[in-house]
């Protein structure tokens, strides 16, 4: 993984913080192909949502979508465990390959001259 970022606020709760650094090895387990890893980077959030509750976030970047993509996780779902978790990494990580790839494409074809 290029980068790997926790905010202050997610810092400031130490267990939350410690299990979001517990799903480093699972994060990096959907970045596939592997050699994709040095690309992409993972920034962590704590927020509050439109009912109060605290949520974390996590944005996936890389450089043909540096706008990223996101998905938010209850705070007691940050465990490597937890199958909603798993599940929402997974998309994540099929959104950001798409929307990147999609970039991709489109820079290839205008290199080719096709419209």
């Amino acid at each position: 993984m290029k980068s790997w970022t926790l905010s202050d606020e997610l810092q400031a709760r130490p267990e939350l913080a410690a299990a979001v650094e517990r799903l480093r090895p699972v994060v990096d387990g959907y970045v596939i192909p592997p050699r994709s890893a040095p690309l992409v980077s993972a920034a962590w959030r704590l927020e509050v949502d439109d009912k109060g509750r605290d949520v974390v976030a996590l944005r996936l970047t890389e450089p043909f979508w540096p706008a990223g993509v996101e998905e938010r996780f209850a705070p007691q779902d940050v465990d490597p465990a937890n199958h909603h978790l798993r599940a929402g990494l997974h998309l994540l990580w099929v959104e950001l390959l798409g929307a990147a790839n999609e970039v991709r494409i489109e820079r290839l074809l205008q290199e080719a001259g096709a419209d």
